[in-house]
């Protein structure tokens, strides 16, 4: 018998995948992040989000009151939002995608969108199904072309109003649907053919669905809100593909993580998400992949994969949102600085006042503008989905501390208690008092601009010059003699900054924003020729004629041209021809055509041109007559 001893050779080194020491390390990794995720675990729930569910519950509200200030909260967005939408459309964003959805309503072809016949893969159709639904209900028109972005907008206000109130209470809702009615990028966004506002209903919807159904008590009730998540997300794909996916999904799971107060969740609850989400858009994508093979690699690795990872185009900086974002949120910015004291205040009261809840929304709102900012190609419209969270978060914790303040005149029993409250709120919303005034005359300042910047728009100056000027002399006047000496009527200041808000951008985008299009537009200078000139062609060379059903008479004769010959046939007209084309194209054109073809610039606009053919020499055409200035 042997008996030399026999070494057994460890388990890990009989593996020779992977050596001893890769698995200590993951080993040690994993310790790692399980004792930071331990201590941000520790921060939310004692120090950022102490305030325990019990406490801030919404309370019991007054339904006929509430459904008051429902409907008067979206009367007021719908007049917002809804007016002006029938001026000229901007190129090319705008001009294109009512191209496309005209094709699609007028051929009948719902699964793959087209430009002037050729395939258009850079966007699922969710924005061109919905403005060819509106052609086909309202007729097809400019207005039609943009109802339903300003209705998506209107549903996201709707959203954060219903899901708001469930989640922190009437008053709060209603605070936040008006910060978010007062914010320019909104305002703007439901006003341009884009998908933002679509994309932004969708992830608002499925974020606060998602955060409600974290607290819901029964189980069969979070698996309800989880699915209307789930069905929000589908439709953000549709609008955007799966970037509605990217903004929604993670900081929810990272609250769960986090959180202490949320509800347990079950296998099944996470199918409730996943399933509506990717088989609502899965039909779509399919019959695209079988009638363009190409489509997949196309939209999910260059317009999704490589947008992101790769300066695609609009480079920016990374911290290029921060300032945008205080920009796109005026005049609810000024309320920032009360909000972040609220968020940082280290006294208990407060700290009990914020609540998990408040937390989530804070984080899917940070994570938007986070993402984006990852990204090298930006543009100012991308973090559109924060701003209605932000504008919640911003408005539960201003409305907080202000009914905080209000229990101090109430109930006397509890005096040292409610001194201490008031106390410790007083600061916060002091700084909001002062924020709402400085956005209030901020935001009158820029009101005084748009005055005469409509009046050079509108080649009114005189007239706008006068109003102006009275105006400037009745608020000096007003403030100087007649203005109350104790400045009463500035004890309600976030009321008045709305309103300012609120009669500057109707002002704004009623008057000046149309102005503006009409200036920019070449279709309606050419509307304007055509008066004079009805039967005058007009020509596209080597620029799609996008959306000129949109813009011109009817009777229009509309002609793309591909050639020089075509352009010397069209110029033998004795009224010529209008033509539109890039300004690189005209002067090769110039170049090759010196002799066979006379071009005269439309003032005001670079790329559009009258061309003839030209007369002999000492002769005057008497068809040919001057070209209307913008």
């Amino acid at each position: 018998m042997d008996d030399t001893l026999t070494t057994k050779t460890p388990k890990s080194n009989q593996l020779s995948g992977r050596p001893t020491g890769w698995r200590k390390a993951i080993r040690v990794t994993r310790r790692v992040a399980d004792s930071v995720l331990n201590l941000l675990e520790l921060w939310w729930n004692k120090s950022a989000f102490p305030g325990q569910r019990s406490e801030n519950a919404p309370a019991a509200d007054n339904h006929r009151m509430a459904w008051l200030a429902g409907v008067a909260v979206m009367t007021l967005a719908a007049v917002s939002i809804g007016h002006s939408l029938n001026h000229p459309l901007f190129e090319p964003d705008e001009t294109r995608y009512a191209q496309i959805a005209l094709e699609m309503y007028e051929t009948g072809d719902w699964t793959v969108p087209k430009i002037s016949g050729q395939a258009y893969m850079d966007k699922p159709p969710m924005l061109f199904w919905s403005i060819a639904t509106s052609y086909h209900l309202l007729g097809v028109s400019q207005f039609a072309a943009r109802a339903p972005v300003a209705l998506a907008a209107w549903l996201t206000i709707l959203t954060t109003y219903v899901l708001g109130r469930k989640l922190f209470g009437t008053g709060a809702a209603v605070a936040g649907t008006c910060c978010l009615l007062c914010t320019g990028l909104l305002a703007v966004a439901s006003r341009f053919l884009l998908t933002d506002a679509i994309l932004t209903f969708a992830t608002t919807t499925a974020s606060l669905a998602m955060i409600m159904a974290l607290h819901r008590e029964s189980s069969r009730s979070t698996g309800l809100w989880l699915i209307l998540a789930g069905v929000a997300i589908g439709l953000g794909i549709l609008t955007k593909g799966p970037i509605a996916l990217l903004l929604t999904i993670p900081p929810v799971g990272i609250y769960y993580r986090l959180s202490n107060q949320v509800r347990q969740l079950h296998h099944w609850h996470y199918l409730a998400v996943l399933a509506p989400a990717l088989s609502l858009p899965a039909p779509w994508f399919v019959l695209m992949l079988l009638k363009q093979p190409g489509f997949i690699q196309y939209f999910f690795w260059k317009h999704n994969f490589q947008r992101f990872t790769d300066t695609f185009q609009h480079e920016q900086p990374f911290w290029f949102y921060l300032p945008i974002l205080l920009v796109a949120m005026a005049p609810t910015t000024f309320l920032i600085p009360a909000a972040l004291r609220f968020l940082t205040s280290s006294q208990p009261l407060v700290c009990r006042m914020r609540c998990q809840p408040l937390g989530a929304v804070l984080l899917s709102a940070s994570w938007v503008v986070f993402f984006f900012s990852l990204s090298d190609g930006k543009l100012p419209a991308y973090i559109l989905p924060s701003v209605p969270l932000l504008s919640l978060a911003i408005a539960v914790c201003l409305h907080r501390a202000w009914v905080a303040q209000r229990s101090h005149q109430t109930p006397p029993a509890n005096s040292t208690l409610i001194s201490g409250q008031a106390a410790a709120v007083g600061p916060i919303v002091h700084w909001s008092r002062q924020g709402a005034r400085i956005g209030t005359l901020l935001v009158l300042i820029g009101g005084l601009i748009l005055i005469p910047l409509h009046g050079y728009l509108a080649r009114q100056l005189t007239e706008t010059a006068i109003i102006f000027g009275l105006l400037v002399t009745a608020a000096l006047v007003w403030l100087k003699w007649f203005a109350p000496s104790n400045r009463r009527w500035l004890d309600w200041p976030w009321g008045y900054a709305m309103g300012a808000s609120l009669l500057v951008g109707y002002f704004g985008f009623g008057q000046v924003l149309p102005q503006f299009s009409y200036w920019r537009s070449d279709l309606q200078l050419v509307r304007q020729m055509l008066t004079s000139n009805p039967t005058q062609t007009v020509v596209f060379y080597d620029r799609l004629p996008n959306a000129f059903q949109l813009e011109l008479p009817a009777h229009t004769s509309v002609i793309t041209a591909t050639s020089l010959q075509e352009l010397q046939a069209i110029a033998a007209h004795p009224l010529g021809a209008i033509l539109l084309t890039d300004r690189q194209e005209v002067a090769q054109l110039r170049a090759e055509a010196a002799d066979t073809l006379d071009f005269q610039q439309c003032p005001g606009h670079r790329d559009m041109f009258v061309i003839r053919a030209p007369e002999p020499a000492g002769t005057h055409s008497a068809s040919a007559r001057p070209i209307p200035a913008r």
